[in-house]
């Protein structure tokens, strides 16, 4: 519950917060209300009035509170509020709006208002300074897609954080280890930018290990040892979960030795525990390289 009021609390900034082009479609909407009301009830006109009325009733879903929770609670969990406004039929509306006015500004607008004689004479040049205003309109308006997720900053142009960042350069560079040959197991935060830094990382599990919605929650998951090595890696995220079935180093390291896993990268805090040392110092993986904040050993 706690979730979905968030994301309804946070989506309008999500949405909007690259430009102003939802607020051009709602000038849109207003100006469509004042110009064309009329029209909407005379023959061949049943069209316009669908859209406009389909427009309306779907902004009103979406922003009303009440409609908006059910709406969040009946759709995919992949999905997040701001996806909602993807229904609202935005750049028809805005296009229909801006066709109105070139019409207005080659026809009516020349006729009722003192314009200069070049534009009574030639009604093009009004189109063309309207085109031109409009287009002016539309690139100060932004754009319809997504705010970009706020990171901490980062030292790269794909959002990657420092530390990450740094055992993944060590990944690439390190003599002993082959992207395209061996298989990573890492902490969360690692696997989640592997890929994004470069496509030939090879993962034993990707983040639809911790992310079921990837998944869309279906049965297709994991098998318990992974399940249960994952856990070992990341105890903290599981502790909020209350989950009791910790495996111990040694089983963890078994796991590993047993699977495709050719390359592990740990936290130091994690690798320095007398247990977790025990364990690796009798297992295939050995201490290659380490950064401020991971360790990396390799098979």
């Amino acid at each position: 519950m706690t979730t979905l009021f968030e994301s309804m609390s946070t989506g309008w900034h999500q949405y909007a917060d690259g430009g102003m082009y939802l607020g051009l479609f709602f000038g849109s909407m207003v100006f469509l209300w004042l110009v064309c009301r009329g029209g909407f009830t005379q023959s061949g006109h049943t069209g316009k009035k669908k859209l406009f009325l389909y427009a309306v009733g779907i902004t009103a879903l979406i922003l009303c509170p009440l409609s908006a929770f059910f709406l969040l609670k009946y759709q995919t969990a992949f999905f997040t509020y701001s996806h909602l406004f993807l229904m609202i039929p935005v750049t028809l509306v805005v296009a229909w709006a801006m066709t109105e006015l070139l019409d207005w500004a080659g026809t009516s607008w020349i006729k009722e208002k003192e314009v200069p004689e070049f534009f009574k004479k030639k009604p093009w040049a009004a189109e063309l300074c309207m085109v031109c205003v409009l287009a002016f309109v539309l690139w100060m308006a932004g754009t319809l897609s997504f705010a970009r997720e706020s990171t901490g900053e980062t030292v790269n142009g794909a959002k990657i954080p420092g530390e990450v960042l740094q055992v993944l350069e060590t990944l690439q560079t390190d003599e002993d280890i082959d992207l395209e040959q061996d298989t990573l197991v890492a902490t969360d935060e690692v696997l989640e930018y592997a890929r994004a830094y470069s496509a030939d990382f090879k993962l034993l599990y990707g983040r639809n290990m911790w992310q079921k919605e990837l998944n869309a929650y279906t049965y297709d998951t994991y098998s318990e040892e992974l399940e249960s090595l994952h856990q070992w890696l990341m105890p903290t995220a599981y502790s909020m979960l209350a989950v009791n079935d910790n495996i111990t180093a040694k089983e963890a390291v078994k796991i590993l030795e047993s699977s495709e896993c050719t390359v592990l990268v740990m936290k130091q805090v994690q690798f320095e525990d007398e247990k977790v040392k025990a364990a690796l110092e009798d297992s295939l993986f050995e201490p290659v390289a380490e950064t401020d904040v991971y360790v990396i050993l390799k098979k």
